[in-house]
């Protein structure tokens, strides 16, 4: 499973989840149940939906093939840099 969210996102899932739930349990109402979906989706760094609609806020490319010097092939991360 591929990284679709960044960390500026994240840390706003985690922060809306957290106060999503707070403010559910507080109020005795079904907002806190709401807070887990994007908590869950920040902590994990993925999100169904996004990925279903092909969108990636994440800043790291993974599973791109790069020739090494040695003649074999090896999977690493790469950055990329958005202007």
């Amino acid at each position: 499973m591929q990284s679709n969210v960044g960390r500026v996102e994240r840390v706003i899932r985690v922060t809306l989840g957290v106060l999503l739930i707070g403010f559910g349990v507080g109020m005795n109402s079904w907002w806190g149940w709401l807070g887990l979906l994007p908590l869950l989706t920040g902590v994990m760094g993925w999100c169904p939906v996004s990925s279903l609609l092909g969108i990636s806020t994440s800043r790291v490319k993974e599973d791109e093939v790069l020739p090494d010097t040695s003649g074999q092939e090896k999977k690493e991360k790469r950055r990329i840099d958005f202007k």
